[in-house]
This record gives C-alpha cells, structure tokens and sequence, in this order.
C-alpha cells in the first residue's frame, strides 16, 4: 500500500509507528482464485472455499470483488487525507523557521473516528525511524510466497475468463463500432423494437407430483435477476409474491389458471423444484455451459464445461420414476388418484385420525406469512405441521366411519378461518402423547422424504481440464443452477485490479 517513503505516508504508517507492527498487506482483487498450498481456514466470501459449489464459489467472487473495492476507496481516503497532513507538516516547518531540535516535537494528537485509540502524529523523520522494522529472511520468505499466490489466482482468473468468453457470445456477430458515427436524428420505440428479434425459446418439462407436464417461455436478463430475492428490499412475502407472479406470467401451458393465486393453491409444492428446471432449459438451450471446480487440492483448476445435454442433470430414483416422467412429456393420461396432491388418511390414536397431504406452493411460501406476530409465536411449533394437515377426524369404530372435526370459517376472512383451524387442529394434537405425537411426526417426514427423492437434479461427473482427474457428480438444486449459468457472464468481464 505505502511505499514508506518520506513523500508518502499513510495513515496506517502512522498508526504502526505507535503500535510497533508491521503494515497490513494491501488486498488484491485476485485473491478469488484459491492457493496453492494447504487449506486455509474458510472464509465465507472467499469464492473457491465452496467445497466444488460453484454456486457459492461464484457468489464469493462477487462479494470478495465488492469488498474489496470498498476497502480499496478507503485507502485512497486515507492516502488523501495524509498528504494533506503532509502538506500542512511542511509549511508549518517552513514558516517557523525553526531549528533542526525543534523539528523533532511531537505534534498535535488527531482522534480518526475510524480507529479504536487516537494516533499521535509525529515529524516524518520519527516516523521513519520508528517504523524501521528488523526483517529476517522468513519475513521475506512470506511476502514471496504472497507474490506467488497473487500471481496464482491472476493466472487462474484470466484462464476462467478466456473460457467463458470462447464459449458465451452475447452479440451472435461480433463486429467493430469505434468507427460509426452518432445520428442527429432518433428512432421511436416502436420503430426501435420493430427490428427482427430472436424467438423465444419455449421450454417443456414434467410437474412430477401433479401428474402433468408446463411449459415456460425464456426470461430476459433482467427478469432472472427479479428471481432472486436478494434483490428486492421489500418483505418476504412481497418478495415471494412478485417472484412467483413472474413465473406464472411465463407459463405458457393451456391449462394455466386464470387467476395467479388459484395457481399458487394448486400447484403442488414437490414441484417446486421442477418449475425451476423447465425455467432453467427456457434460458439456456443451446447454451448450458457449466464451472466445475477441481476438487484435487493441488490442482483447484476450474473448468467451464461444454454444452451439456440437460437431461444429464436429471436424477431418477428408479426406473419406474423414468417411465412416468416419460408418459408425462408423452401425454399420457395419469390417473387422477396418481396426481396433484397425495392425500394418505393414517390413525393417530383409539379416537383420532388424521389426513395429511402434500402441501401447495401457497401453503408452504405465503400462508403463515398473513399471521401476526403474537399468534405465531404463540403456535409456532405447531404451524410446521399445519401445512401437511388437510383434516382431522374423529373415529367411530361402531358405525366404522370418520367424522370430520369442523373448524369455523370467516367468509371474506382468511386470517380469522386460518387461525381458527390453527387453535382447533392444535387443542386436538395436544391430546396426543409423546408415542403418538412422535408417530404423527414420522408420517409427515415419511411422507416429505419420498416426495422429493423421487426426481433430484445434478452437475453431472466432469474431468478436470488440467490433471484429468474425475469431479464427481454433484447434487444441486435447479434454483442454484439458473442463477450460476446467469453470472457468468459477470465474471467474464470481472477486473482483476
């Protein structure tokens, strides 16, 4: 950062003459690409510390990135600040016409709010002579091997970039422009977006659990970057609600609901993950092209895959899954018993029993979000087990039937309705004893875990470009997919300065 020279002092030259430490590396916006030694401790916007996610690896980068500009801009603050200090030091010695003794005084004490003690400022030739550290050769041994890191990580950016940039073409034809000339006079909009475009791509894929299959139109760049809720500043269920309002304007199927919130309380929340996948094939057909990070500690190479065929990146648990999500892009009939939601009707005790049922998209992401504050935490532990519940019976074992237990509606009221069958679903699971209770837990975890193990989503096994090793396959969500094939067009461009 400082040169340590008389001309050029920074604020934390200042601050180490007092401490009698040594300066602070500088930090390098290169320092995303890992090292080539033994594993240092994580640090979570350290992008290449992700464990092989690319994922997270391409979220790090990002945030290091940011980082560290921030710390750079306060450096050049900080620089600015002293040379003014300078400055004022050096007309002040001029103006006095001093003698070389008095030149030696410790001047003023300056509090920076920045830092915890105040700095005491002293003439540049103190300074100088109390910032002279002894350096042994292991001293300079580390800040060696610092260099060498830094070169490492910029050796190894460049080559990331010169990959994703052989293989994304965000213009079809490049061509050069530096020599057009600006128009005096402008185009309409409509005359503007009346030029030929490319055709959206319409992408087909199953809705698993409801039995049928959806079709979604491409997103713009724009509109994935409205999928990703850490973009919005609003609340959750705002949020949420803005999110998934999007995806249903992307639907392109025939049997869409007319009515976003009809679609929200029949789609079944399984298929959550599904939805994203045929989002992801919308985008990027033709063009799924993947970073695989080496998981072989002394290589750390990261590949950028060729376009991979998306059906690789589907998981079926077995061969029967296979079939049915075949006769669903078939369009075949499944039967009515085999889809939407499953419903299983399963004895809690002598007196009670209980249906439970695959929750919707509009159970598990907005319903408990329209309580207050004071009821949820008052049924917190209960609302989790709501969702799953679709009624509650009383069992007459003489007549052999199963009487419904009413909870009150409030037409017009969906608060008062859902917090009513809250309250009266919770006075009945508090009957329950600790075998019972335990029993109903086991239902439901029975009944999440084989919904969503059925079809999973993958990377598929790579070979590292550099030592030809094998990645293994790796699980991962489509969500987390969509968003890594977005960014790496970033990160093509990314500065390394």
């Amino acid at each position: 950062m400082s040169d340590n020279t008389t001309n050029n002092i920074s604020i934390n030259d200042l601050k180490n003459a007092k401490s009698n430490q040594s300066e602070p590396k500088e930090v390098s916006i290169s320092s995303i690409v890992p090292p080539r030694k033994e594993a240092p401790k994580k640090d979570p916007l350290d992008a290449y510390h992700a464990d092989g996610n690319p994922m997270d690896a391409l979220q790090g980068q990002l945030a290091r990135i940011k980082m560290e500009e921030e710390l750079n801009q306060k450096y050049l603050r900080d620089k600015k600040a002293m040379m003014d200090l300078e400055a004022e030091i050096d007309g002040e010695d001029t103006d006095d016409n001093t003698n070389t003794e008095e030149t030696h005084k410790t001047v003023e004490t300056v509090s920076n709010d920045e830092y915890d003690d105040d700095i005491s400022i002293h003439t540049k030739e103190e300074v100088i002579e109390k910032t002279s550290l002894d350096l042994d050769d292991e001293d300079f041994k580390e800040l060696e091997e610092d260099e060498e890191e830094d070169d490492s990580r910029d050796k190894s950016l460049k080559d990331m970039q010169l990959q994703i940039r052989s293989k994304i073409k965000p213009i079809a034809k490049a061509f050069d422009i530096s020599s057009f000339t600006i128009s005096k006079k402008a185009v309409s909009m409509s005359s503007a977006l009346s030029a030929p475009e490319k055709k959206s791509t319409i992408a087909e894929w199953v809705l698993y659990h409801s039995g049928k299959s959806a079709c979604y139109s491409e997103f713009a760049g724009y509109e994935i970057e409205k999928l990703n809720i850490r973009t919005y500043n609003t609340s959750r269920r705002q949020a949420l609600k803005q999110i998934y309002k999007l995806i249903y304007d992307h639907i392109t199927s025939e049997d869409k609901p007319d009515v976003f919130e009809t679609w929200l309380r029949t789609t079944n929340y399984y298929d959550l993950d599904h939805i994203w996948f045929g989002i992801y094939m919308s985008c990027f057909s033709g063009s799924n092209f993947v970073p695989y990070s080496c998981t072989d500690s002394k290589c750390d190479k990261v590949t950028i895959s060729d376009d991979i065929p998306f059906e690789k990146m589907v998981k079926y648990k077995n061969d029967k899954v296979k079939q049915r999500v075949k006769d669903i892009l078939d369009g075949s009939k499944i039967s009515k018993e085999d889809a939407t939601f499953n419903v299983e009707i399963v004895p809690l005790s002598d007196k009670y029993a209980v249906a439970l049922r695959e929750p919707s998209l509009y159970n598990m992401l907005f319903e408990n979000s329209i309580l207050d504050e004071k009821f949820t935490n008052k049924y917190q532990d209960m609302l989790a087990l709501m969702v799953f519940i679709d009624s509650l019976y009383v069992i007459d074992q003489n007549a052999q039937t199963l009487v419904p237990i009413e909870a009150k509606t409030y037409p017009n009221n969906e608060v008062k309705t859902l917090k009513s069958k809250i309250v009266t679903y919770s006075k009945i699971l508090k009957t329950l004893t600790s075998d019972q209770f335990g029993q109903l837990q086991a239902y439901i975890n029975k009944l999440d875990d084989s919904a969503s193990s059925d079809l999973t989503y993958v990377l598929p096994e790579a070979t590292c470009a550099k030592c030809k090793k094998v990645i293994p396959e790796t699980a991962m969500s489509p969500q987390e997919m969509l968003f890594t094939r977005h960014q790496l067009a970033v990160l093509a461009t990314t500065s390394q300065e």
